[in-house]
């Protein structure tokens, strides 16, 4: 059984929360969407389209299904996007976490993140669709120079209704795992270790999600994450 809990916040910099968020118990899966431009209108775009695309499959957690969801809802985001000009640009990021049986399958693109808190340890299953994210792996920066550069938000990889490339993401499930998808708000304002603090001084995650996201407004953007606990 997946018990989950979620929360958003607009931050205190933002007159507009841009995110979304979708759960679905009935299919076990859950998403966080940040969007790029247009007030959040084409993360909205996205999550609707992920819903109408899973909400009756019997198994969501299959890789092929995630990404011919993918692929439909960029066909729609790319029909939006030519019919009307005031969106050219627009676009969001997807972070979405699907259980079935003892696995849990993940798709992800853009720099939101996924976590899994396992045993005390907390570990972070995505990698970071950045420009700086790529210069650390090329060499080029340092994480610590990564994390303060002035260009640290620019996004290599987004769903604007164009291809793309998403991270397909596997684990195995044990009793009392705590999977997070978070987008770039949450990580940013809070880093790992008291992420891992506040998950593991608060048995119930919905206290937890309040608490993160009360920290989480020193990176004045919008914060929106998901706790999906494993029971």
């Amino acid at each position: 059984m997946i018990a989950f809990a979620a929360g958003t916040e607009t931050g205190k910099d933002r007159s507009v929360n841009e995110d979304r968020i979708w759960i679905s118990a009935a299919e076990n899966a859950c998403a966080v969407f940040d969007g790029q431009g247009a007030a959040g209108m084409v993360a909205g775009i996205a999550m609707h389209a992920f819903q109408r695309e899973l909400e009756t499959k019997t198994n969501v957690a299959d890789p092929d299904l995630l990404l011919r969801a993918l692929r439909h809802v960029n066909r729609q985001i790319s029909k939006v996007l030519r019919e009307d000009q005031r969106l050219r640009g627009s676009g969001t990021t997807v972070d979405l976490l699907a259980f079935e049986g003892n696995r849990m399958v993940a798709l992800h693109v853009g720099d939101g993140r996924v976590y899994r808190l396992r045993s005390g340890a907390l570990d972070q299953l995505s990698s970071d669709h950045t420009l700086v994210a790529e210069m650390v792996l090329k060499g080029e920066l340092s994480a610590d120079q990564a994390r303060t550069h002035p260009r640290s938000k620019v996004i290599n990889r987004v769903i604007m209704g164009t291809e793309v490339i998403p991270e397909i993401l596997h684990s195995g499930l044990e009793a009392g795992d705590r999977f997070i998808a978070c987008t770039d708000g949450v990580w940013r304002g809070v880093d790992e270790a008291a992420l891992r603090a506040l998950l593991l001084a608060m048995p119930s995650a919905d206290d937890a999600v309040e608490a993160i996201l009360r920290r989480a407004e020193t990176s004045h953007d919008n914060a929106s994450i998901i706790v999906a606990t494993v029971g």
